[in-house]
């Protein structure tokens, strides 16, 4: 049976815009690459349904890291006694 109508899910999907991306090459060093595909197979446990790529934990790892850079850069440093 073949629905013309979008599910919610796909029409929500389909009307919120997506940044743009830019394909970039990196030559990591094989234990790091083996370490990011073990964290992806984890989250794909974790989260039944869901299949995370190396680009999926890469662009999460990158973006939390610098996140907690920026966040550790605007707080007010203590005085050192």
């Amino acid at each position: 049976m073949h629905c013309d109508t979008l599910n919610p899910i796909e029409s929500q999907e389909a009307e919120m815009p997506r940044p743009a991306k830019t394909q970039v090459a990196l030559r990591l060093p094989t234990p790091l690459l083996e370490r990011i595909d073990l964290h992806a197979s984890k989250l794909s446990r974790q989260h039944p349904g869901l299949v995370f790529t190396r680009v999926d934990v890469v662009t999460t790892l990158l973006t939390q890291a610098l996140d907690a850079i920026d966040d550790n850069a605007t707080r007010p440093r203590r005085n050192a006694p």
